[in-house]
């Protein structure tokens, strides 16, 4: 057996190489000492985040699985290359927002070998937001110019192109490009950014073109004759203009009776007003021109003056008193309308019992025996009869006045329409010669087998069968009267 030092060389250790090695030789005997081996390794991350996709201003949650020998130490979090204070965990709980959609947050895990730096992205929904203000465009006329908007939206934005107070799309660019401006481009141009279901944003760029002076009134201008008058020029220019005439008949202005006077307006337009002392027939014959310079060149444009007609205060006054008073017949009239259209629908409502008509003579009753005498069961069937017509009356009283509402301002005279007429007086003796027949009158002539009731004392002197006699529930107790009623069917 040779005797020597033999070497166990491990390429490129890991830690599962990590272990206690021992060298043995052919003889128990010999045997060597247990060797341990310790693999040093920096940390291995994995840095995860749940949700992936987020809308902005929902929470997130980052987790970052580290294994190392010797064991970690600790983590630190940043985002952007900016340490977070306070995040020392292997898990960081955060609120998303636009920032975290460009700028990456890493965690950073170490021990005594070293340390590892691990970084993510999150998928963060957001809507339009503006990466840098535009800034107005100032140009000379015939020129080409180019507005610039920029936006940035997950997911990307739709840019649109319009000018203010036009629904026109005149480019889907983040820039506009306009060839040989004119006077006409000028003005405000809208650069919106839409991201579909998130949101809509929207910045305004101003285009302003160096031109000549562009005057824009109303060619037709009035005035009263014999009053002081006006003409006004409305001049919008950029540079500002360097001067201003107003000439007629030819001639520049130099008439003691006119006066011009310059006002600068918001916006930076100028209007220039002519002022008339006392408007004669002439000035309503002749064109004014106005006319304004600045260093690119003239602008003018002519205006005529017309009278104007006045009407007479007193016609104005006449023609409102008119009117008022028209109004007013109006109103009367249709207030006359409703009444007479209510007061002949109150007319209008009948009670019906056109198949009975009921008629009742009171007379003095002259004595106790008599009138008990003359109630029989004739009387009491007609009473009962009576009784119920007399609570249909009152019933359909009581709807007839809920239904109009005119309870106490409206009476009743006939609710039978004249099928029911009532003689209360006591002493009305008068009775009609065909209500005075006797019982016997209708006996049948063959008498033979007919059943013939004993005349009670007093009974000849009513009617029988066509004639009842009966006494009324208020009669009875209050009033010591008979009453005849008598029905026709």
């Amino acid at each position: 057996m040779e005797m020597g030092q033999y070497d166990l060389e491990i390429l490129s250790a890991e830690l599962s190489d990590d272990s206690l090695y021992e060298c043995q030789a052919t003889e128990e005997a010999l045997r060597s000492r247990r060797a341990k081996l310790t693999v040093l390794d920096a940390p291995i991350v994995t840095l995860s985040v749940e949700p992936r996709s987020v809308l902005q201003g929902d929470k997130v949650t980052f987790t970052c699985h580290a294994s190392a020998n010797p064991p970690v130490m600790g983590y630190r979090w940043a985002k952007g290359g900016i340490l977070l204070e306070g995040a020392r965990e292997s898990v960081f709980v955060t609120t998303a927002d636009h920032s975290f959609f460009t700028e990456p947050v890493s965690c950073q895990v170490f021990n005594v070998v070293g340390g590892t730096n691990v970084s993510i992205l999150v998928d963060v929904h957001f809507g339009p937001l503006l990466l840098a203000e535009p800034t107005p465009v100032t140009a000379d006329i015939e020129t080409d110019v180019t507005l610039r908007c920029k936006w940035s939206g997950n997911p990307p934005p739709t840019l649109t192109w319009t000018k203010k107070g036009s629904s026109v799309v005149l480019s889907n660019n983040a820039q506009l490009y306009l060839r040989s401006v004119s006077q006409s481009d000028a003005g405000q141009y809208i650069c919106k950014a839409i991201v579909p279901q998130i949101g809509v944003g929207e910045r305004e760029v101003t285009l302003t073109v160096n031109g000549p002076p562009v005057i824009s009134s109303d060619p037709i201008q009035y005035a009263v004759r014999g009053e002081r008058g006006e003409v006004k020029c409305y001049i919008v220019s950029t540079p500002p203009p360097d001067k201003i005439m107003w000439a007629w008949n030819e001639n520049v202005w130099g008439d003691e009776r006119y006066t011009v006077e310059p006002s600068l307006l918001p916006g930076g337009a100028v209007l220039s007003t002519l002022f008339i002392t006392s408007v004669m027939d002439s000035d309503f014959h002749s064109p004014y021109n106005c006319t304004a310079w600045n260093h690119f060149g003239p602008g003018s444009m002519v205006i005529y003056l017309q009278e104007k007609e006045t009407v007479p205060v007193g016609i104005i006054a006449g023609g409102t008193v008119g009117s008022l008073i028209l109004l007013l017949l109006c109103l009367l009239a249709l207030a006359f309308f409703f009444f007479r259209q209510r007061k002949g629908s109150r007319r209008g409502v009948t009670l019906g019992k056109a198949d009975i008509r009921v008629e009742t003579v009171n007379k003095e009753t002259p004595s106790l025996e008599e009138d008990s005498s003359s109630i029989s069961t004739a009387t009491r069937m007609v009473k009962a009869m009576y009784s119920s017509f007399k609570d249909d009356i009152e019933l359909k009283k009581e709807l007839r006045s809920d239904t109009l509402d005119t309870s106490g301002e409206y009476e009743i005279k006939d609710p039978t329409n004249g099928y029911y007429n009532v003689r209360a007086n006591p002493h009305d003796e008068t009775q009609p010669s065909t209500c005075s027949m006797l019982y016997h009158e209708y006996q049948p002539a063959n008498m033979a087998g007919t059943y013939n009731p004993p005349q009670e004392t007093g009974f000849g002197k009513f009617g029988g069968s066509a004639r009842f006699s009966y006494t009324s529930q208020r009669t009875d107790y209050t009033h010591r009267h008979n009453q005849r009623m008598q029905t026709h069917v």
